[in-house]
């Protein structure tokens, strides 16, 4: 879930995640295991080097290597059967849109109305009550 909220990685993507093969030289990432569609992008330094987003790479180094993987999906495990480990320790912990208000899901969603703020100076369209009120903002 880290690396959804501070990267913006699907859960499919945070699962297959190799730090030593993904975080580039020049400190970039390259996405490209279980992205939608088979869509390789690239992740900006900028984004990267965060320290939120290097505790959270540092964290899945960790669990990795503890697992004896490249990623966070354990050995012995079908991708089906990790997903629905996930799914259940999410549900657990109380993270459900009838609980918390969102799902999993919504740590992208977090992630890119952060981005998007970052880059344009401006919050974004969904934090505000309608469309009149953030044409007053901008």
């Amino acid at each position: 879930m880290q690396l959804q909220r501070e990267l913006g990685l699907r859960r499919e993507e945070s699962a297959k995640f190799a730090a030593d093969r993904d975080i580039l030289r020049d400190g970039r990432a390259y996405i490209s295991a279980g992205t939608k569609g088979g869509r390789e992008r690239m992740l900006p330094a900028e984004v990267v080097q965060r320290p939120e987003a290097q505790a959270a790479i540092d964290y899945t180094r960790q669990v990795s290597r503890e697992l004896g993987t490249k990623n966070l999906l354990p050995k012995n495990t079908t991708e089906r059967q990790a997903t629905g480990y996930y799914y259940r320790a999410v549900r657990a912990v109380g993270i459900n849109k009838e609980v918390a208000g969102a799902a999993s899901h919504g740590n992208r969603h977090a992630w890119a109305q952060t981005r998007y703020e970052q880059l344009t100076g401006f919050e974004p369209r969904c934090k505000f009550a309608n469309k009149e009120s953030y044409q007053a903002a901008a």
